[in-house]
């Protein structure tokens, strides 16, 4: 009886021996950070052209860059904002990926009327 107990416990410690094998393989992969470009005002107030954000949605992006440069929640509510080349509804939850690119653009006024 004795012996079998220790042939289960033996077996135990190598299915963890297995199982730590595998999770020291796998490599976690901590945040999200998303590519962000800025244009005219935003730029001037960040001092840069593009920045990093760790963010896995497109309002706690917004967020966290109000967050770290204040001076945007002014421009913010009248800013065009894409992802990938697209016009984004900050409103909606839109879920970011790690390669995605977000640029973000002053409110514009003027032009010309061609009709």
């Amino acid at each position: 009886m004795e012996t079998r107990r220790l042939g289960n416990e033996v077996e135990k410690l190598e299915n963890l021996e297995k199982l730590l094998q595998c999770i020291s393989a796998i490599t976690i992969k901590e945040g999200n950070m998303v590519r962000v470009k800025l244009f005219a005002n935003f730029r001037e107030i960040a001092g840069k052209r593009e920045i990093e954000v760790d963010a896995e949605y497109l309002k706690d992006l917004l967020e966290k860059l109000t967050a770290e440069y204040p001076e945007f929640e002014k421009l913010m509510g009248y800013a065009v904002i894409m992802v990938n080349g697209k016009i984004a509804d900050r409103n909606e939850n839109v879920r970011l990926r790690e390669d995605d690119a977000v640029a973000i653009f002053p409110p514009v006024s003027g032009g010309v009327n061609a009709f």
